[in-house]
């Protein structure tokens, strides 16, 4: 049986028959956020000073690779995943069980076993294949996701928070040793694979009687019809970097993808900030509607505040994250701060208004966020046509289809709103 929040987190000022006071509430929830947000610092920080290090020492041409594979393992992790964790977990807290996120756990085992089978035939029949290096990186990937998604339906943050410490350690120490060899292949193999088997041993054991009995053919019948639209949804959202990244290198441009590159390991405070935010607001976001969400026990208006600062926060981070960028690579990469200026600037932009439009992802609202993503997706992928245009057209371009789609998302949620009383 998966505990509680209160019971997984004891707190001495919540005691039995009382109910919690504004403090001791804000105390606990904020000690559950503060653990969770620490714990994604050390895991990005980790990826962030191996990725910082590799583009550093790799040769553009190796550092461009591993560049496609950072975009890409995370596309395929989300065609093996096809929609599952979000859908196994909106769908677990809109009805208040268990049985879809147990459901994605025992699927996502599945597919690691399989795919840690081709691998091993295949090294032995035709020896090392990139392409299922990447594929066995998706697939472990993809498990570590269901891990946690586990974790956090049960509301288990500091459980959560561990898994994400323990990461991080194995990525630092197999990451460091990989990038000796500067191969990026090498790299892929320590940080996405050989660095999660300690994790997957200790969760296979964990949940080794997990059983499938509790899930009905209900849940079933759900998970199928959310999970496709959920699946393209995300995976549309997920390639806008990468086509942006495969329009610059179909250029002819090595050198200003590479810069762009760049940009996207720097984009990983955005993405961890927002994650981390994720993880705490969506459960909050299916109880209740937007303008009465209280978070921290701050009232209803808690979200707005969020919103405020978390956009006050990034603001104050493009300076100087430039300034820091064309220290590091003014010689290798001149366009690099440049690209982040710009790019960091719109993607900050679209996360803080994607703190309102998160609710599109429950059930009833998902076909909204896919239309929205489709035609961000078309947008960008309209430059290809263009001709003549420089690198930096492309990479503004880019970045505002990706803010517009944003508020586009948030005006048609508004209107879903005033009939579904979201």
């Amino acid at each position: 049986m998966m505990k509680s929040a209160t019971e997984s987190l004891p707190d001495a000022a919540l005691s039995p028959g009382r109910a919690p006071t504004r403090r001791s509430r804000f105390l606990l929830e904020a000690g559950d956020q503060s653990f969770a947000f620490a714990s994604q610092i050390v895991l990005n920080g980790s990826f962030f000073l191996i990725m910082l290090t590799a583009s550093m020492r790799f040769e553009p041409s190796e550092f461009l690779k591993l560049t496609f594979a950072n975009s890409l393992i995370p596309l395929i992790a989300a065609a093996l995943d096809f929609g599952l964790s979000q859908s196994c977990l909106a769908l677990s807290f809109e009805h208040k069980k268990q049985d879809y996120v147990t459901l994605n756990l025992v699927i996502k085992g599945a597919i690691v076993t399989v795919a840690i089978s081709c691998f091993a035939a295949s090294l032995l029949v035709f020896g090392l294949v990139p392409e299922l290096v990447l594929v066995l990186a998706a697939a472990s990937l993809s498990f570590w996701t269901a891990t946690r998604v586990v974790e956090q339906y049960a509301k288990r943050f500091r459980q959560y928070a561990k898994l994400n410490v323990a990461l991080a350690v194995s990525r630092i120490v197999l990451g460091f040793i990989a990038i000796t060899y500067d191969s990026s292949v090498t790299l892929i193999i320590a940080v996405y694979i050989l660095a999660q088997v300690p994790i997957q041993i200790a969760t296979l054991r964990k949940n080794a009687d997990l059983r499938l009995k509790s899930v009905d053919l209900h849940a079933l019948r759900a998970m199928v019809r959310m999970a496709p639209m959920t699946f393209l949804s995300l995976n549309l959202y997920s390639s806008l970097p990468l086509m942006t990244l495969w329009i610059l290198k179909i250029k002819d441009d090595t050198v200003s993808a590479a810069a762009f590159g760049v940009v996207l390991i720097f984009l990983a405070p955005v993405d961890l900030l927002y994650g981390t935010l994720k993880v705490y607001i969506f459960p909050k976001m299916i109880e209740a509607n937007f303008s009465s969400i209280d978070l921290f026990g701050m009232g209803n208006r808690s979200m707005y505040l969020l919103m405020g600062g978390v956009c006050a926060l990034l603001a104050l981070s493009i300076v100087p994250g430039s300034i820091l960028i064309d220290f590091m690579y003014n010689t290798r990469f001149p366009e690099a701060d440049v690209f982040f200026m710009t790019y960091f600037s719109c993607h900050a932009s679209a996360s803080v208004i994607g703190l309102y439009t998160l609710h599109s992802q429950r059930p009833g609202l998902i076909h909204l966020s896919l239309v929205t993503n489709a035609l961000r997706a078309g947008g960008t992928a309209l430059f290809f046509l263009v001709p003549g245009m420089s690198s930096y057209s492309i990479v503004l371009g880019s970045g505002i289809i990706i803010v517009l789609g944003e508020f586009l998302l948030a005006m048609m949620l508004r209107r879903a709103a005033r009939h579904m009383h979201l």
